[in-house]
């Protein structure tokens, strides 16, 4: 078994070859998005001479402890030795009910057996968490954040990394701008930016580049482009027109959490600016509406727009709308999962905007 540093992997470091997880005991991939936890798995295992398609994956509803245990642990006479790898996807529960059994694994695994785990969140105060640390890997897959109010994505630092896995995985060239049409249309979102960078690469040339006509062409789709539209209409009070685009997406099947997927994070950054402003306001160091905007992702021409977008929906009104989201988010995954509540929750929340 490698030595393990004590360290935080980053799951970027990963994807661009720059760093390898060791194959260790436990194995934690933690961050909500999945395709990058399945990407640096994907690196990781193959680094680990592991056949993905051979890799023993299970969900963590449906397996209890011992169950785990004895996939790792238990062999037979006729044994061949060979590493054990499980995988183990939606783990956040299993962790939760069988944490005291996993700490003891983490100290104690046998090192012919690796656990590797998919979680959303891990405390990092917790005991699990450090033991990781220090007997296991850690690998951190959070999309890139700035350190602006509410932790907004980083878009510039997604921007590179789409120019950067562009290249890498789809041999196709991008420049900054291009990458940045992605992430304003697509946003933090990292499968759906690699199945649009997958398309373009369809549409290059013998250089690998890409025009930028056939960029604002391709990217997104029709109902990617909608429901940035969508969020647009909203910030310019036009509500009718956002709630008509709304009834066609839906008629064309689209679900409500992807909808919302996409006209939230452009309507967060809004509700991030105007907190960002008052609180900056009730201070010895005021600052611009146009700066505290520029720090929370927007950029360039856009800027100028956010500001009399942000004005017309009210700085009072524009901090409420970060609650609003998680409102929504509740909504959408409890009382109204079904879809035909889900469309009444995203209209009933649009509304707010007159």
């Amino acid at each position: 078994m490698a030595k393990v540093a004590a360290e935080v992997y980053d799951v970027f470091s990963i994807l661009d070859r720059k760093a390898e997880v060791p194959c260790c005991g436990t194995v934690a991939f933690v961050g909500t998005d999945s395709f990058l936890r399945e990407q640096a798995t994907r690196f990781s295992t193959n680094q680990w001479k592991i056949d993905s398609a051979s890799l023993d994956t299970q969900f963590g509803e449906d397996v209890s402890w011992v169950d785990v245990h004895d996939r790792l642990a238990t062999r037979s006479l006729f044994d061949d030795a060979g590493h054990r790898t499980l995988l183990l996807k939606a783990a956040d529960k299993f962790v939760s009910k069988y944490r005291d059994a996993l700490e003891k694994w983490v100290t104690a695994a046998d090192d012919r057996s690796t656990l590797v785990l998919h979680l959303d969140q891990l405390a990092s105060n917790t005991r699990l968490y450090k033991l990781l640390n220090q007997h296991g890997a850690i690998v951190d897959c959070k999309i890139p954040t700035t350190k602006a109010f509410g932790s907004p994505p980083d878009d510039r630092a997604i921007g590179k990394w789409i120019v950067s896995w562009a290249t890498q995985t789809h041999g196709l060239r991008l420049t900054s701008s291009q990458s940045n049409v992605l992430v304003e249309r697509i946003g933090p979102i990292f499968g759906l930016l690699d199945c649009e960078l997958a398309k373009l690469a369809l549409f290059c040339n013998d250089k690998r580049s890409v025009s930028d006509e056939h960029v604002d062409e391709l990217v997104g789709g029709w109902r990617t482009k909608t429901a940035w539209d969508v969020a647009e209409w909203i910030a310019e009070g036009q509500i009718a027109e956002a709630l008509q685009e709304i009834d066609k997406l839906f008629a064309a099947g689209q679900n409500p959490i992807a909808l919302m997927a996409q006209i939230s994070w452009a309507l967060r950054r809004f509700g991030m600016a105007a907190n960002v402003f008052e609180q900056a306001r009730n201070t010895t160091a005021p600052i611009k509406l146009y700066d505290a905007l520029s720090g929370v992702g927007f950029f360039g021409p856009k800027i100028s727009a956010a500001e009399k977008q942000l004005r017309r929906i009210g700085i009072a009104r524009s901090r409420q709308i970060l609650d609003w989201l998680v409102e929504l988010d509740l909504k959408l995954k409890g009382t109204h999962s079904q879809d035909d509540r889900g469309r009444l929750a995203i209209e009933e929340f649009v509304v707010r905007f007159t």
